[in-house]
């Protein structure tokens, strides 16, 4: 256990194993020849962690700005996906332009 009392992160080594018919540089199979540390996680799914006072202080006062921000200024904001749509759009209609000019600047060359 942390000082947090959260527990902590564990490791154990392993070396790697890089399949022989794997087309590969020999740099980059001396580079991957080495062992490597993988990750043990802790078990926490029975852990109920307690969230103190000051936490929940600051996320009720977040929530508050949220609704308060949603309801001041949610009918100014679009939607993310019409944004991106209108982007594609743009860059669609940019792009056509373009090909469009380059085209008749070639046709023109001959």
């Amino acid at each position: 256990m942390s000082d947090t009392g959260w527990p902590t992160l564990g490791y154990e080594t392993h070396d790697w194993f890089i399949e022989p018919s794997l087309p590969m540089s020999n740099t980059a199979r001396r580079r991957h020849d080495q062992p490597y540390e993988a990750a043990i996680t802790p078990d926490i799914a029975d852990i109920n962690p307690t969230i103190g006072s000051e936490v929940l202080a600051a996320a009720e006062e977040a929530s508050i700005a949220i609704v308060r921000f949603d309801a001041e200024h949610g009918n100014r904001i679009v939607p993310f996906s019409s944004t991106v749509a209108l982007g594609i759009r743009r860059f669609r209609s940019y792009r056509t332009a373009h090909r469009d000019r380059a085209g008749d600047r070639a046709r023109r060359a001959w």
